[in-house]
Parts: C-alpha cells; sequence; structure tokens
C-alpha cells in the first residue's frame, strides 16, 4: 500500500547551485524520488532521513534536506 502523504518531487522546492547539484527543500523526513528527467529516471524509492536532516537518493544523487540555511 502506498502511502499518500509521503511528498513527492512536485512538493519540494529545487535549488540549483554552480556545480549543478540538485537540492530539494521539503518539509518531511520522509520523501519519494523516482529520477524526473526523460531517459534517467529510476525506480521509485521512497528515503527517511532519520535523525539526519538530509538524506541523497542512492540513483540520481539528489539532495533533499529539511534544512533551508543556505552556506
Amino acid at each position: 500500500m502506498i502511502n499518500k502523504s509521503v511528498p513527492s518531487l512536485k512538493n519540494c522546492q529545487v535549488e540549483l547551485h554552480k556545480n549543478q547539484a540538485e537540492i530539494l527543500y521539503t518539509n518531511s523526513q520522509i520523501v519519494s524520488c523516482e529520477g524526473g528527467k526523460l531517459g534517467s529516471s529510476h525506480p521509485l524509492v521512497y528515503l527517511n532521513m532519520g535523525e539526519k536532516d538530509f538524506v541523497i537518493c542512492p540513483y540520481c544523487s539528489k539532495f533533499f534536506t529539511t534544512n533551508k540555511t543556505k552556506n
């Protein structure tokens, strides 16, 4: 059974930095990812940040975080 309360990429704010690393800001400790760009998608995965404020997708390396502080 799929938990519909898990935010998808469309519910995250996206920011690109100079090195083109994608950082997605979210309000949830659990996120879902399925790649995104045509040809570079991957199976839908659910990622749990646990006690951290970030998680990195093992397939596409997207960086999801609840920390909105910018360096």
